[in-house]
């Protein structure tokens, strides 16, 4: 360096001349592996006049009507098993053994304000449901319910329920879209997956196995946290510990043969 070096510029010129090098932390990542990673979007719609801009294309049933761009759900008997009082159903050509995702929008106006949804005139899913639009979704996989295989239903649970109902969305969800294991405490809602409580199981996609020593960017959103942490695990690796709300990227090395979860601390 007295001699006009230039490759140990940290340096006293007499005791001490440190060298300098850079360090380049860019990495070149493939493509997406988590192949649900949005959460259940579901391929082609399959309902018609699911916004109930005319009277037409739903069966109704004991007194439910359509009117005023959305569909008005009236139960004059309890559900039980015969599928006597489901309200609205259509045809949407579902078939025995493939899942679908279900939305919709819906009020209550009258009764108890429960609702449920199912494939033909059979129990799907019960919600209780409050008296402002909230938007639904379940995810249903059909039996053989013979004529009624393809049907997708909408109804009250017991005598004087009713409600308005609009939005109605079925779309027939790809094997790719039914890798997530729901651990303890984790429910799904639209496209959303979340906690509701401390749990140790984890939101698993188990489709994905992670190569041990292989270098992973692990990107997601957290939309709400009322308490704890969220926690990325990677193959056996953890990311940071989130307590609140944003868009994190992280990169993780895995540290084994296992699969991706979200953690709820």
């Amino acid at each position: 360096m007295v001699n006009g070096g230039n490759c140990a510029p940290i340096t006293d010129y007499y005791s001490y001349a440190n060298r300098q090098f850079n360090v380049n932390l860019d990495y070149t990542f493939g493509n997406e592996m988590i192949l649900n990673g949005d959460f259940y979007q579901g391929g082609n719609e399959m309902t018609t006049n699911g916004t109930f801009n005319t009277d037409t294309d739903w069966d109704k049933k004991n007194g439910s009507t359509i009117s005023g761009g959305v569909g008005n759900v009236i139960a004059n008997g309890d559900l039980g098993n015969t599928g006597a009082n489901w309200s609205l159903n259509q045809d949407v050509g579902m078939i025995v053994g493939k899942s679908y995702k279900i939305s919709f929008s819906a009020r209550q106006t009258g009764g108890t304000g429960n609702f449920q949804v199912g494939q033909a005139y059979k129990i799907g899913f019960s919600q209780s449901i409050t008296s402002s639009f909230e938007n639904y979704t379940f995810i249903i996989t059909p039996n053989d319910f013979s004529a009624n295989t393809g049907k997708i239903s909408i109804g009250g649970v017991v005598a004087g329920d009713e409600f308005e109902i609009d939005n109605v969305s079925v779309k027939e969800l790809s094997p790719d879209e039914t890798g997530w294991n729901y651990g303890s405490n984790w429910l799904h809602s639209e496209s959303i997956a979340y906690s509701t409580g401390a749990n140790s199981n984890g939101l698993e996609e188990a489709s994905f196995i992670a190569n041990s020593g292989s270098i992973y960017s692990v990107t997601y959103d957290i939309g709400a946290l009322t308490q704890g942490a969220y926690q990325a695990n990677l193959g056996g690796a953890l990311g940071t510990e989130r307590t609140a709300i944003g868009t994190y990227s992280e990169i993780i090395t895995a540290s084994s043969n296992s699969s991706f979860m979200i953690r709820k601390q």
